[in-house]
């Protein structure tokens, strides 16, 4: 699904529960204890492809941001 809204490919880790790890990569990161580049490039992805079109995508994004305002109006 959001691989079709943000009409682009999305690749998910296989890695579960990456939340504490996540900050830990950032921090070494930053710096400069890891490459980004070699870092992610080590990792199993699950990727999405698009599965809907433009028009699709467009229709569900507009929906989506309109209950979004919904719920903030309330």
């Amino acid at each position: 699904f959001l691989s079709g809204i943000s009409q682009t490919k999305v690749l998910v880790s296989q890695q579960e529960e990456l939340s504490a790890i996540g900050v830990a990569y950032m921090a070494g990161i930053a710096c400069g204890l890891y490459n980004k580049e070699e870092l992610f490039a080590s990792r199993d992805y699950k990727t999405y492809e698009m599965q809907m079109n433009e028009s699709e995508a467009a229709l569900r994004l507009n929906r989506w941001k309109q209950a979004i305002d919904t719920l903030l109006k309330r």
